[in-house]
């Protein structure tokens, strides 16, 4: 660093920098880790074009390095030389020893190396993976540089496709990786993927709100007048296909003739995940209360739909009152402002018995025909398809194991979910 102050000027440090952030605007401030990052690249990586001589277009550490051989120790010599010939990429954490270090893989070259790291190992999850690089001296590894972001393995898949790319750029064979050498000469792609990650992580893009139909989010109230509750549960509670009728009645509130006062109920629908593989989910909640029926929705597509169903089954018992449209940007603002949202149907159906044993059977069998549905994250192929080659093997086992961090939500059994999982596994070879 104080050797850097006699070869360039701050302008100089003002340009790497604008090259290292690209066409994402930062500012350099030293108390921020990103910065903190950058250093390692500028002293080690940056080249100054606009210098004449041979010597001062050399990276900052090589200048030092030849400048400096005869004062510096074999120590020094040889983590200088690594930080010089060790480019930056991305590593897959393989194992993590917290306060201790992490067994880290190069996602470009396959190189493994355990590396002594503190701080990073605290945070680190196997199956996360890092941009950084490594410096090695006396046999041993350190992180010299690691980005402050932990990509999940969800976002695996950019870095195969880049990984995909650039083997075909250097005509390698399809089960071949490129060496550290090509890692090094290929650092600019690899960089601005970075970038990107570390921007998309910071900033997410809003999505698009939208039902498991894909229909856009918006909350519909129905009303009717009603006269006779008892008939009009009985006229529409099949409409919750997973639970009997005697079952629904076990929460209803009853006078003291055993006729219904008030009642609620799931309105159990069709839903299409992304691999289209049709599900039960909840379309909305019916609630029957003296002399009213109302129903919430969340779609303007679903509320037409339940006012054809409830007139066909329930015909002249209900008299069709209104429908209310309510704003979208106050619940919004009601959930933010709630550190503990209400429990939310699909958790209040899994208390069920039955209910949950048809989560259990729908989950299954979704997970059974998951080897052979077609995954965009594994550019359009099969799970079966994929595992022919390196690149959507890596992709199947980093998708998989995301499936794993997120067992129990579906069903509320993790037990099951990883079970069924690990069933797939073996039935690519992977276990």
């Amino acid at each position: 660093m104080d050797y850097s102050t006699t070869v360039y000027d701050r302008s100089s440090l003002s340009r790497a920098w604008k090259e290292w952030c690209g066409t994402y605007s930062e500012e350099l401030d030293f108390q921020n880790g990103e910065t903190i990052l950058f250093m390692s690249w500028f002293l080690a990586h940056w080249r100054n074009a606009r210098k004449r001589s041979a010597l001062n277009q050399l990276p900052l550490a090589a200048q030092y390095y030849l400048s400096n051989a005869e004062k510096l120790s074999s120590a020094e010599r040889e983590y200088l030389d690594s930080l010089i010939n060790e480019p930056f990429t991305f590593y897959e954490i393989l194992e993590s020893t917290q306060n201790f270090g992490m067994r880290l893989k190069d996602m470009f070259s396959g190189r493994e190396e355990f590396v002594h790291e503190r701080s990073g190992s605290q945070s680190a999850h196997v199956g996360d993976f890092v941009f950084g690089k490594i410096g090695k001296t006396n046999g041993t590894a350190i992180l010299e540089g690691m980005a402050e972001t932990l990509f999940p393995p969800l976002c695996k898949s950019y870095v195969l496709d880049l990984r995909k790319q650039i083997k075909k750029f250097l005509k390698i064979s399809e089960t071949g990786l490129p060496t550290i050498e090509q890692v090094g000469d290929t650092s600019e792609p690899i960089h601005a993927l970075y970038r990107t990650l570390r921007e998309r992580s910071k900033n997410p893009t809003v999505p698009q709100l939208a039902n498991t139909n894909g229909e856009a989010l918006s909350f519909n109230k129905l009303a009717y007048d009603i006269s006779d509750p008892n008939a009009v549960f009985d006229a529409l509670h099949g409409l919750c296909g997973v639970r009997s009728k005697d079952d629904l009645m076990q929460d209803a509130a009853l006078d003291s003739d055993g006729k219904i006062v008030k009642i609620e109920f799931p309105w159990l629908g069709q839903g299409k995940s992304k691999s289209s593989r049709v599900r039960d989910t909840v379309h909305g909640m019916l609630t029957i209360e003296q002399e009213s029926l109302t129903v919430q929705t969340n779609s303007d597509e679903r509320a037409e739909k339940i006012k054809d169903l409830i007139h066909n089954r329930a015909g002249t018992l209900v008299r069709f009152k209104a429908r209310l449209l309510e704003p979208f940007e106050p619940k919004m603002e009601a959930w933010k402002s709630n550190p503990r949202p209400p429990e939310t149907s699909h958790e209040e159906l899994l208390r069920h018995p039955e209910v949950h044993a048809k989560m259990k059977e729908i989950h299954k069998s979704h997970m059974d025909g998951w080897v052979k549905e077609r995954i965009p994250a594994l550019g359009d192929k099969t799970p079966v398809q994929a595992m022919k080659t390196p690149e959507g093997r890596e992709g199947v086992k980093a998708l998989l194991l995301q499936f794993e961090r997120w067992a129990g939500k579906t069903t509320g059994d993790r037990d099951f979910e990883v079970g069924l999982i690990q069933g797939i596994r073996e039935q690519l070879g992977l276990s």
